[in-house]
């Protein structure tokens, strides 16, 4: 179809009406071609635009077929006709790219399904992107293969949370428990299970624990205290406690009752000082330790009663005490070796004595295997106590730079000759024994060579025995 336009005698009509001629019809002429042409090319630039437009759209079209193909690893089969017209290849591309997704539906939701689940997993597990790896995104490659590697980081990843979900629910009840015994209530498991919240935990359960135990020793202290102070004052003792339940209330009720006792102990201070002065004595004795002159420690003796006084003897009670606390498995080792000395020295006393034997319930016999008892004791189990305490006496020099006095002497000194004593007695009995072993199998190989020259004998003719010998 072209295009006709016959308007000429309309035009000329309309203008010789006008009153137009010659020159100003031929400009009205051109006037109208130029708004002819400029509509022309309006026209024309609508019907670029259009193509463009179209072809814009057939593209991006085009380009999600390629994509989706390639999103599921699909290959290009080279079907999409970019020669047909526009419309025709637009409605073609969508009908592709709908039977495509149509195709993927179920592999995209396997794809998303897995996905979600992994991304929830990295959260439990608080792992960060380069980490997550090529699943930190869902990225563009939705295919078998990828969705076969991801099921298997899923199940990967699910066992790690089974084996810490064990864990955290165990460190949860020791975090809880401490709660309990510290008096603060319930605390919430985490969502997560990734290190981070394992340490953060963790630091937390060792900074309860660390409180709890300074609870304890805190409301410990503070019952001795209130404990001491009762029984000067002859009034009823608070109970005893244990202190698995140790919170902060507990504490400040603690305090509260040795203010109140520190109080009426201010009223009575002689008599604290002569109670701590009998407690302090009792230490010094259990320990051995000399009592100091009146230079040295002069609240012990003769001292006027006043609070400076007792303070200094309650804090040399305090030291005695924790000093005692501190070397008690030394104390003890001190103590069997007291016992095994005391018991050796007092038959030692007593060999001289003709009636030590008769002289005991049981009789002689029962008399000698207690006595062999005591010897046994001072011959085998003293050196091994020796060799136990030796090493703590050091390790106490060593931390408190001064010997331990035992009666006022050093008594690692003490031990250590009497080991080196018992060492080299040691020696000489194995060498003893060696010896008494090797004659005695010598006096056996002659004994068995002579009797096998009297069998020798026995059994010869009697005209060659003159000969045998």
């Amino acid at each position: 179809m072209k295009i006709e336009i016959n308007i000429e005698s309309q035009l000329e009509d309309l203008w010789h009406k006008i009153g137009l001629e010659g020159d100003e019809i031929e400009m009205q002429y051109q006037e109208l071609n130029r708004r002819i042409q400029d509509l022309c090319k309006t026209f024309l630039q609508e019907n670029f635009d259009r193509v463009e437009e179209l072809t814009e759209q057939a593209e991006k079209i085009e380009e999600e077929v390629r994509i989706h193909m390639k999103k599921f690893c699909i290959e290009e089969n080279g079907d999409i006709d970019q020669t047909i017209p526009l419309l025709y290849r637009i409605q073609d591309a969508q009908n592709k790219l709908e039977m495509l997704k149509e195709d993927t539906h179920e592999q995209e939701e396997a794809f998303l399904s897995a996905f979600h689940q992994v991304k929830k997993c990295f959260e439990i597990l608080e792992m960060d992107e380069d980490e997550q790896g090529e699943f930190a995104e869902a990225g563009i490659d939705f295919s078998l293969d990828r969705i076969d590697r991801m099921n298997k980081l899923l199940t990967d990843l699910e066992t790690e949370i089974e084996y810490r979900q064990p864990k955290m629910e165990e460190l949860v009840d020791e975090i809880n428990e401490l709660y309990e015994c510290l008096g603060l209530g319930q605390f919430q498991q985490p969502d997560t299970l990734g290190n981070p919240t394992f340490v953060h935990l963790e630091d937390e359960r060792d900074g309860l624990a660390e409180q709890l135990e300074h609870n304890r020793e805190e409301a410990k202290e503070l019952l001795r205290s209130i404990h001491s102070i009762e029984k000067i004052l002859k009034c009823k003792p608070t109970p005893k406690n244990t202190f698995e339940i140790c919170s902060e209330t507990l504490i400040n009720k603690l305090k509260e009752r040795l203010s109140q006792l520190e109080t009426e102990k201010d009223k009575r201070i002689p008599e604290f000082i002569e109670a701590t002065k009998k407690q302090l004595l009792y230490l010094w004795g259990e320990l051995h330790i000399p009592i100091p002159s009146s230079s040295d420690f002069p609240f012990i003796h003769n001292s006027p009663s006043t609070k400076r006084t007792l303070i200094a003897l309650e804090s040399e009670v305090r030291r005695i005490e924790n000093l005692k606390a501190h070397i008690e498995p030394m104390l003890d080792l001190i103590a069997i070796r007291e016992d095994i000395l005391n018991q050796y020295n007092r038959q030692s006393n007593a060999t001289n004595d003709s009636t030590r034997l008769m002289s005991r319930r049981g009789g002689a016999g029962t008399s000698l295997i207690e006595e062999e008892r005591i010897r046994k004791r001072y011959q085998v189990e003293l050196p091994k106590i020796h060799a136990k305490l030796i090493p703590q006496l050091e390790e106490y020099q060593e931390t408190f730079g001064e010997p331990f006095l035992w009666d006022g002497e050093d008594l690692l000194e003490e031990v250590t000759e009497m080991h080196r004593k018992e060492a080299a007695a040691m020696m000489q009995t194995k060498a003893r024994n060696i010896r008494k072993k090797t004659s005695a199998v010598e006096t056996s190989n002659a004994g068995r060579t002579t009797s096998r020259k009297r069998n020798l004998v026995n059994r010869a003719p009697f005209q060659l025995q003159e000969f045998m010998f």
